[in-house]
């Protein structure tokens, strides 16, 4: 039987029948003994917990040191294939810069050619512009000369008309009816014709022939002759504006045998008045037709007063 170590009852179980101690039987002390031991053990696992995580932590940053030297390698490589690109590329780049010496000394072979070749094709081409402004120049300064030419000549032929051009028979109308000269040449025109104009002996006679034929032999009719106020030179009429032709019909000796004798006289001392005009009539001491001149107006002149024509011819 054990006693309690604390009060000394005796015991016969666990707890002391006197103070309750807990009496710990010795394979139980034994094994509190162990768990003792175990729990110093376990109380020192904490150190090695701390140790094991320092290892993991050494552990860390020898991963991080390796990691940062493969770091330093790749880079360390990188540049070193950089260097050898940018040496291979340096080396691409002078043997392009050659090439292109090389090229550019034929571009600029090739241009001193072509500007060679460009000269000499200018000054060609400046010599064949030469020849063909000093061609054209000689063609323009015929040109200007025949424009000029042709230019005085259509002049001339607008202040001066060749009675010779106007030849030959045509139609003629014997109109009877009183009238001014100026009347009668407006009239004639607005016929489509003009008063007559006699250019030859053929065209003369014709008219001559006409009047006989007609039986108007008794008429004193106008023709288109007729001068200015200031002069005494007598032309053919033309046009609505009445140009002159280029005979004058009282000193041209083609007309010497169709005036009556003394005429032109330009001025008539009977009735007192200017002559400017011209118009043909019968006179029988003359036994023919002749021209004379008289005013533009000659109705009031008794010779003439009913017995007035004027001949109107077309072309």
């Amino acid at each position: 039987m054990n006693k309690c170590p604390k009060c000394g009852a005796e015991i016969e179980g666990v707890f002391c029948p006197e103070c309750g101690y807990k009496i710990v039987p010795k394979t139980n002390q034994s094994q509190a003994n162990a768990d003792s031991s175990h729990a110093q053990a376990d109380n020192q696992t904490i150190p090695y917990s701390t140790n094991k995580a320092n290892v993991k932590s050494g552990k860390g940053k020898t991963l991080a040191i390796v990691a940062i030297a493969c770091g330093v390698l790749l880079l360390v490589g990188a540049v070193v294939v950089l260097g050898n690109s940018s040496k291979e590329a340096k080396e691409d780049i002078k043997e392009n810069e050659v090439a292109v010496n090389d090229s550019g000394n034929e571009v600029k072979e090739i241009d001193s050619n072509s500007e060679s070749q460009l000269s000499e094709q200018v000054q060609n081409n400046t010599a064949d512009q030469n020849t063909d402004n000093n061609v054209e120049s000689d063609t323009i300064g015929d040109s200007q000369e025949d424009v000029v030419s042709d230019s005085v000549n259509n002049e001339e032929q607008d202040t001066v008309i060749h009675d010779a051009d106007d030849v030959g028979v045509h139609t003629y109308s014997l109109v009877v009816e009183n009238s001014t000269w100026d009347e009668a040449y407006v009239r004639c025109i607005n016929m489509g014709g003009h008063l007559a104009r006699i250019t030859s002996d053929e065209e003369w006679n014709a008219i001559l022939r006409q009047i006989q034929s007609e039986g108007k032999d008794k008429i004193k009719f106008w023709i288109g002759a007729k001068r200015d106020d200031d002069n005494r030179e007598y032309h053919w009429v033309y046009g609505e504006d009445m140009k002159y032709g280029d005979e004058i019909i009282n000193t041209d000796s083609k007309y010497s045998g169709y005036w009556l004798d003394g005429e032109p006289s330009y001025y008539d001392e009977s009735t007192s008045s200017y002559e400017d005009r011209v118009n043909i009539f019968y006179v029988k001491r003359a036994n023919g037709w002749i021209w004379n001149d008289v005013p533009n107006d000659v109705s009031w002149i008794e010779f003439y007063n009913g017995s007035m024509g004027y001949i109107c011819e077309f072309d």
